[in-house]
């Protein structure tokens, strides 16, 4: 399972031991010839977290409530720690590299690979993390077959999720790319 976990963010075998134990490594840094001989997906696979950003990936500016923003981004900013994470626990959601995003809005367009910019709508005032499209799920309007889609990459908790009305529900797993590098 570690082996397909660090496979999807970009590491290969390099070598096996002679002992059996085996060798993996992650390049960070592209080079130039084998840039242009890969889909701008498969560069934001193989080198997270520098991301692809050319003019066939479409940039979408995503507003989320501070009160999610800390949970969704807890590194961000100080902030007060919460009950459950002062009691040994963590916040499953803001610790996870992929997060799901649920929108009721109704917006169009927006494919995998595309690059969303999360902006804090209050205090801060200000784009806090970057992140890339892995999947779009629009018109999903089961709160059962939603939880099966985001499992606990999400904010919203089951309850929040059976409340809510999903008639235009936009879902966005995607990568996190905070401080990401463009390639």
């Amino acid at each position: 399972m570690l082996v397909d976990l660090i496979s999807e963010y970009g590491f290969f075998k390099e070598a096996t031991m002679p002992d059996g134990e085996e060798v993996f490594v992650k390049k960070l840094l592209p080079v130039k010839d084998i840039l242009d001989q890969l889909h701008h997906q498969q560069i934001d696979e193989k080198y997270y977290p520098i991301l692809y950003d050319g003019k066939d990936v479409k940039k979408f500016l995503l507003p989320i409530y501070p009160s999610y923003h800390g949970r969704f981004f807890p590194d961000y900013l100080p902030r007060q720690l919460m009950l459950q994470e002062s009691c040994g626990s963590f916040i499953v959601e803001g610790n996870a590299i992929k997060k799901a995003y649920i929108s009721r809005s109704n917006i169009k367009g927006i494919k995998e690979g595309d690059i969303v910019l999360f902006y804090c709508i209050r205090p801060v005032k200000k784009l806090t993390a970057i992140g890339v499209v892995e999947a779009v799920h629009s018109e999903v309007n089961d709160s059962e077959q939603i939880m099966k889609l985001v499992a606990k990459r999400t904010v919203y908790s089951t309850e929040e999720i059976e409340e809510m009305n999903w008639c235009h529900g936009l879902l966005l797993p995607w990568f996190l790319k905070k401080g990401g590098r463009r390639a």
